[in-house]
């Protein structure tokens, strides 16, 4: 089994799940989702199946794609809960892997995934919509800090023991829409040293894409003033981050449409590398987020258990 250093639950091997097993250009595993993959309350954390079906395409790939890498994750079908069992196959198509997870019994699978080499946009485009999101985080208007749902898909294993909350700073455009960023408090004196890797020492791309889903899904959440779960989200990474890099997460709510009952949020992220006064774009996604009552009460009580929100300026 190849191994990496520093994964999530440090299970034989150091991924998500246990075993698996390789037919040709498949490889397949199956993971028991239990309470330490919680998100919201009694379903995984959308970064669960997301990471797993980047370790996945790792093995199968030994890590030869080439950047820029292209993914793409679609939720929906059959909803998953703890105590459920699933399976997750991943097979080779010429230059791209394709992923389905769902349980034994499900008709529609519960998450699609693709990865391959390529771009979302144009990068002209993909540059003018960072930009945006520079702009907006030059100074953050407030902070609150809120509990750190995925803090094992992200941290390392000497870091989990005292990373429970992560801060998240935010902004205001004039659209009335909110960006968001968040960056960890630890990040200043260890920056990429306290994340998950893969290989390489490159921080593992599923904290990178876990850290992106919860931006922006906090800055269409907030808009919204509605809790939710991630529909579809598509990630764009240009480059590695290394571990010795430090980096911040952006994210922008850029639409809101629906009724009050089910509202979908749109949201663009960026991943910014940032090296003295300047932040060098390493990954961009779109995203897509549907909101429900059910869960303005959930993110309620997640809001109210935090710090309060303090109103600051700080240059970033």
């Amino acid at each position: 089994m190849v191994n990496h250093e520093n994964c999530y639950y440090c299970t034989q091997g150091g991924y998500l799940f246990h075993d698996y097993s390789i037919k040709d250009d498949s490889i397949t595993t199956r993971m028991n989702i239990e309470k330490k993959h919680e998100g919201w309350p009694g379903i995984p954390h959308g970064g669960i199946g997301m990471t797993a079906f980047i370790e996945l395409v790792d093995i199968l790939d030994e890590g030869k794609t080439d950047y820029p890498l292209l993914y793409s994750f679609r939720f929906g079908g059959e909803r998953i809960s703890v105590g459920d069992i699933v399976q997750l196959k991943v097979e080779k198509n010429e230059d791209q892997y394709q992923g389905v997870m769902s349980t034994s019994n499900s008709v529609l699978p519960y998450l699609k995934a693709s990865m391959t080499s390529g771009m979302l946009q144009s990068r002209d485009k993909i540059e003018q919509a960072a930009n945006q999101m520079k702009a907006g985080m030059r100074y953050a208007r407030y902070t609150l800090k809120i509990p750190d749902m995925s803090f094992r898909l992200l941290f390392n294993p000497r870091a989990q023991h005292d990373i429970h909350m992560r801060e998240f700073s935010f902004n205001e455009y004039n659209t009335g829409y909110n960006t968001l960023y968040c960056r960890s408090h630890h990040d200043v004196k260890n920056p990429g040293t306290i994340f998950n890797t893969l290989r390489d020492n490159h921080v593992h791309p599923g904290v990178l894409i876990t850290l992106l889903d919860e931006t922006m899904g906090w800055a269409g959440f907030l808009s919204a003033w509605q809790g939710g779960v991630t529909v579809l989200l598509d990630v764009n990474l240009f480059r590695p981050v290394n571990k010795d890099e430090r980096f911040v997460i952006a994210g922008m709510c850029t639409k809101i449409s629906g009724s009050s009952h089910r509202k979908v949020v749109y949201a663009t992220g960026a991943v910014f590398i940032k090296n003295n006064d300047s932040l060098e774009l390493a990954g961009y996604a779109l995203g897509k987020w549907l909101t429900l009552p059910g869960y303005r009460e959930k993110m309620v009580r997640y809001l109210l258990g935090s710090d309060e929100v303090i109103g600051f300026d700080e240059k970033l």
